[in-house]
């Protein structure tokens, strides 16, 4: 039964509500997956020089590939589940640009529907003021979509930086991965079949996370690549899962 349209009768103005549909996709991942979290040590520094402020140790830290591969985990606190993930607004993102490849317009979908993921709280940046008193700078959160499968691995890469030269990147990926995917549709903009299908373009066309096939930076990886479980034997992969939790 459609929701009854609320009436200001001061202004004489009614107001139709909105109403949702939730669908959650069961994302089965066909290539593996690479992560890359920002390091909150490497935002300190850079807040920091941005402020004027010293750089907390030494001017050039010691690399430390295991720390590095740590540090670019997307980790889900305990008390929200545990384990790992990856940002809600990768797979919204990803939905959004797999438009240029069908016939729904990019600035309808952007509004039409959200991916809803379990709110985590991000540490801090920590800095230090010229006294060398400690700061914690702003409070940060990241919707996150648990992810499960393979135990993380480390990789390493040649990455070009913007000034053209060369770089080691040491990044965790996931050979194996799947993941239930909240959207949250706004009736009367796109139907639940047009995301479904915009969803299993976008695992081909775009992809999530680090290398994928449709990047701004770089347009030949094919990582992050999936699609959306369809036979018996790869929805069995979801059995007994649950959606995050999310608030509406």
């Amino acid at each position: 039964m459609p929701a009854k349209k609320k009436e200001d009768k001061e202004s004489g103005i009614s107001i139709e509500p909105l109403e949702f549909e939730v669908v959650s996709l069961q994302i089965l991942g066909v290539r593996p997956l690479i992560v890359h979290a920002w390091d909150p040590k490497t935002q300190a520094e850079m807040l920091a020089k941005q402020m004027k402020l010293p750089v907390k140790g030494p001017k050039q830290r010691e690399r430390d590939p295991k720390s590095e591969f740590e540090a670019a985990l997307y980790r889900i606190p305990d008390e929200l589940g545990g384990g790992f993930g990856v940002p809600a607004a990768a797979f919204k993102q990803s939905f959004v640009d797999a438009c240029r490849h069908v016939n729904i317009a990019m600035t309808v979908a952007v509004g039409a529907f959200h991916v809803r993921g379990v709110e985590v709280e991000l540490p801090p940046i920590r800095i230090f003021d010229k006294e060398n008193n400690p700061i914690e700078v702003g409070e940060k959160s990241m919707e996150m979509i648990p992810i499960y499968g393979s135990e993380p691995k480390m990789r390493v890469d040649m990455v070009r930086l913007d000034g053209g030269s060369a770089d080691l990147r040491f990044r965790p990926y996931f050979t194996k991965w799947w993941c239930l995917v909240p959207v949250q549709i706004a009736k009367g903009t796109l139907t639940t079949q047009q995301v479904v299908d915009l969803a299993n373009r976008a695992g081909f066309h775009c992809g999530i996370c680090e290398w994928r096939p449709f990047s701004k930076k770089s347009k030949n990886g094919s990582y992050g690549m999936f699609k959306i479980a369809a036979t018996k034997e790869e929805q069995a992969h979801f059995k007994g899962l649950k959606p995050p939790p999310f608030m509406l």
